[in-house]
């Protein structure tokens, strides 16, 4: 069960190996540049800048809403 205010997506393992060896390939750009410190935050941010990047009027009505997110609740600039 995921935490309150999560939600679980699924996605195929050769998806999911894909995302390993590119985040282990890119790991320091990563953590330094865009602050990403984890599979699940590089999926976010993909997610994200997808939206903003497809459908900005969506992007807009989000607004402040539509950050990386940690676990933990403490939202990230992307």
């Amino acid at each position: 069960m995921p935490k309150r205010g999560w939600t679980t997506v699924t996605i195929p393992e050769d998806i999911y190996e894909a995302l390993e060896k590119y985040y282990a390939k890119h790991i320091e750009e990563l953590r330094l540049k865009r602050q990403i410190k984890s599979i699940s935050t590089l999926v976010q941010s993909v997610i994200i800048d997808h939206i903003k990047r497809e459908d900005p009027e969506i992007a807009t009505e989000y607004g402040d809403k539509l950050k990386v997110t940690s676990r933990r609740g403490r939202r990230k600039a992307v």
